[in-house]
């Protein structure tokens, strides 16, 4: 009984480990042809891109290349290359609202964005000090050179060096 128990559940187990494969493999497959699909988009907006840029300089062959300023230009240049506006967020989040703990992140701390050019010194954060104490502890606390005199005479009179220990034992 125990022998057949034991087969069931090895064969169980397989059964659960093939499946667990076959998942995979689907999956690897779907992922593929996730990144195809991307490799295409990209390569159709490349292709819009230069399409946008050709039709652009045949106009200008057909204006007689008239002056344009810098101004011009860049809007051109903008036209051309102009990808669909998307709003911030919207393909990671997809509508769903920030938890209010986020929130509260967001408010208190800032929302994303570079953190360590404001993090750096300045020349008005060195110079204050407002927030600096001496502390008790420290290599120049008050008081420290005087408890150390002390201790230093206290140490001498408490126990003398070994040679004035073996010269008192010789002593008795």
């Amino acid at each position: 009984m125990k022998r057949v128990k034991e087969k069931l559940l090895y064969e169980k187990k397989l059964a659960e480990e093939q499946e667990e494969r076959r998942k995979q493999r689907e999956a690897k497959k779907y992922a593929k042809q996730v990144q195809a699909e991307k490799l295409k988009e990209r390569a159709q907006a490349k292709n819009k891109q230069i399409d946008g840029l050709d039709k652009w300089r045949k106009q200008r062959e057909r204006d007689g290349y008239d002056e344009m300023g810098a101004e011009d230009y860049e809007e051109a240049m903008a036209t051309a290359f102009r990808k669909p506006k998307q709003p911030a967020g919207t393909r990671i989040f997809s509508g769903k609202q920030k938890s209010k703990a986020r929130q509260a992140r967001d408010k208190k701390f800032g929302f994303g964005g570079k953190k360590k050019i404001q993090k750096q010194n300045d020349a008005n954060s060195a110079a204050d000090d407002s927030g600096w104490h001496q502390g008790k502890f420290g290599k120049y606390a008050p008081g420290r050179a005087k408890k150390a005199g002390v201790a230093k005479k206290k140490k001498g009179q408490l126990r003398p060096g070994k040679a004035r220990r073996q010269q008192m034992r010789g002593k008795k």
